[in-house]
């Protein structure tokens, strides 16, 4: 084969070169220069690049911004029991206990309480710092088109909020395009979202924020008549002073409160918000009662002294509007549910709560008050506590079904704890009445342990007790009501009777 290949190639090589150019036919007449032109079929083959560019995809749509956002929650529905069970937002980690900022309610409305106002939006510009930082996702937002929502955010000394790195975290729709905004008047952080589908995603982002050092508040908190003059020239300010015309003259109980309750212009901030704090605890009633359709929910609360959490941080707003400082309600989030198993804090509709902010120009703006007297497992890091919290402690030598219980002759304590914010302040002294026999059982002065903490408690015998008297002992179970102005806790004790045997 190779013999072969090799003898045509030797062949071909001689023939070309022996061919006489000179004497070979002319053809040129027959040549058609424009035949290939003519009967051209071929197809210019493919550009490479165009083969790996990705599909072409419809240009974004620019959001449209509505001037209102709609409430996220009803203030009244919040402290319900009956609060769905669905996750808002998910948090990377063990949260410390705090209050995540969602929404601000700036406008009071006379017999429904408090709203906001319509509002512009403002591009976010990003911003980093704080002491701590935490991961949030914002969960299972359903979304179509052009909406928006709420996100959390954390306090600040300069008023600032800190959020980054805003993305989507999970999708099911094609495309999704996130801006961020602040509302112009209450600086609320807002998310716009734009979808060409009907879908569900959740978002991701960075949070940043700072403790509140109640002390440094205290310290650097402006006179009242310091924000009352600037009000005068402040646009801005005027807005969180506003109520509705002659309120105080159709609400005698609100008008009698605040004249009370003012320190004058040369008090403190700090100091006025507090009076009005311990005020609110302790001669209130938290209960599920509501204002009657029609009335003033700060008026009605203020007259009947009891109603629910809410009413607690709504007084407090109004008689501080009504001082002529500048104050709005806001509504968030505290502690949340912390699942160890996936490390992450949850954020529920249950978990909703709600606290004042007060604008103190010496501690740079807006200062976060909590004024509303609920069992918590501890006070939020970046609220300031306003009331006092008052704690019973019964000390007994046993417990029956729950019950601290004695025999005639044993001693038993009971103890009354003021803790918070002007404890060593109080002053008086704290009854123990016992109800069953329509008898005082002791009497305590309040003894201040230090700036925060004093205490008034009683040790004595039920037998000391009917000795007194004169009176044989009536045992089973004895209701005691431990009174403080008008503060009122009732206690139980069994009286347990000695059995003889023979």
């Amino acid at each position: 084969m190779v013999v072969i290949i090799l003898l045509s190639s030797i062949v071909g090589v001689i023939y070309f070169h022996s061919i006489n150019l000179e004497k070979a036919p002319d053809y040129s007449d027959k040549y058609d220069p424009y035949w290939f032109s003519r009967n051209d079929r071929s197809q210019r083959p493919p550009d490479l690049s165009d083969l790996i560019k990705p599909p072409p995809r419809p240009p974004p749509l620019p959001p449209v911004i509505p001037p209102n956002i709609p409430e996220i929650e009803d203030p009244e529905k919040i402290f319900n029991p009956d609060m769905p069970e669905r996750i808002d937002f998910v948090i990377d980690g063990m949260v410390p206990p705090l209050a995540w900022k969602i929404k601000s309610y700036d406008v009071y409305m006379e017999s429904s309480g408090w709203g906001t106002s319509s509002e512009n939006l403002v591009t976010y510009a990003e911003a980093t710092g704080g002491d701590f930082s935490f991961r949030v996702r914002k969960v299972n937002t359903l979304v179509q088109g052009e909406m928006k929502v709420n996100y959390i955010w954390l306090w600040t000394p300069e008023n600032q909020i800190l959020a980054s790195d805003f993305n989507v975290a999970r999708s099911n729709v094609s495309q999704v395009i996130l801006s961020e905004y602040q509302t112009d008047i209450n600086q609320d952080l807002v998310g716009v979202i734009t979808t060409t589908e009907l879908g569900d995603i959740d978002i991701e982002y960075y949070v940043y924020g700072t403790s509140v050092d109640s002390s440094e508040v205290e310290l650097r908190s402006s006179s009242v008549g310091v924000v009352q003059n600037l009000i005068v020239t402040d646009e801005y300010l005027q807005h969180f002073v506003a109520l509705p015309d002659g309120y105080f003259d159709r609400n005698p109980n609100a008008r009698d409160a605040r004249d009370y309750l003012y320190l004058g212009p040369s008090a403190t901030i700090y100091d006025q918000v507090l009076e009005i704090g311990r005020y609110l605890i302790m001669n209130f009633e938290l209960s599920t009662t509501s204002a009657p359709s029609g009335e003033d929910p700060v008026n009605w609360f203020i007259g009947s002294k009891r109603g629910m959490p809410i009413y607690y941080a709504y007084t407090m707003a109004v008689l501080l509007r009504g001082m002529g400082i500048p104050t709005r309600i806001c509504i968030g989030y505290i502690f949340g549910e912390y699942d160890s198993a996936e490390d992450v804090t949850y954020l529920r509709a249950r978990n909703l709560y709600m606290w004042v902010e007060v604008y103190d120009p010496g501690n740079n703006g807006w200062v976060p008050f909590d004024c509303i007297p609920t069992p918590k497992p501890a006070d939020p890091i970046n609220l300031i506590q306003t009331g006092i919290a008052i704690q019973v402690f019964v000390g007994a030598p046993r417990f029956i079904n729950g019950y601290p219980a004695v025999y005639l002759d044993e001693e038993f304590t009971i103890g009354m704890y003021f803790i918070g914010p002007g404890a060593a302040d109080l002053s008086g002294s704290v009854d123990f009445w016992e109800i069953n026999e329509s008898e005082l059982l002791g009497s305590s002065p309040i003894i201040a342990i230090n700036e925060t903490f004093a205490m008034a408690g009683i040790t004595t015998t039920y037998e000391n007790f009917y000795t007194y008297l004169g009176r044989d002992p009536l045992y089973g179970i004895h209701q005691i009501e431990i009174l403080y102005q008008d503060l009122r806790i009732p206690i139980f004790i069994v009286l347990l009777a000695s059995a003889s045997i023979g």
